[in-house]
């Protein structure tokens, strides 16, 4: 949107700027109560992949930019990085990784990293007993240290205004003003 602060280019890792992404849809809908939908406020479908916002369980703009950073966290892990999330153990490692991006990223977290990891941690276990109830804690428990310092394809990108930042923390800056 035109009234979106500032650019908006990713980065890799190398520095160089990201190649086109692949088409993914968004679609909003009325979500049910049964499987993954049953407390999803946002989910991935694949093939083709598209992400679904739960209309019912979405209340403001800041929900929508926060879900859909979370969504496209499980994008690029599924589309780039070859994640199987019919293997607990690495839908776990890519709900760690949303997890940290979206739902426990706050300013107040950056100060306070044990407070991010815990919040983390309980976020991951939660959506990842979405699919595998039995199996969650400790498939997050096994993959989360290696799992919550994974930031690729990302690199923090200094800020003159608040402490370094992730392409993520500008992601959701970018979405939360476009939906205000």
């Amino acid at each position: 949107p035109a009234s979106a602060p500032g650019p908006f280019r990713p980065r890799l890792a190398g520095g160089g700027p990201a190649a086109a992404p692949p088409d993914v849809s968004i679609e909003c809908r009325i979500c049910g109560d049964e499987g993954i939908e049953r407390t999803s406020r946002a989910f991935v479908l694949a093939p083709p992949i598209s992400i679904v916002l739960c209309g019912n369980r979405l209340h403001s703009s800041a929900e929508v930019a926060e879900t859909l950073v979370h969504e496209l966290v499980h994008v690029y892990d599924l589309m780039v990085a070859r994640k199987d999330f019919a293997d607990v153990d690495q839908l776990a490692y890519s709900e760690v990784r949303a997890a940290r991006e979206a739902e426990c990223n706050s300013d107040f977290d950056r100060w306070f990293d044990w407070m991010r990891q815990r919040c983390t941690r309980s976020c991951a276990k939660s959506a990842t007993a979405n699919i595998y109830p039995e199996e969650a804690g400790a498939a997050v428990d096994r993959v989360f240290d290696v799992a919550y310092k994974d930031t690729a394809p990302l690199t923090p990108i200094a800020s003159s205004s608040k402490a370094p930042t992730s392409f993520l923390d500008q992601a959701y800056d970018y979405l939360s003003q476009a939906f205000r």
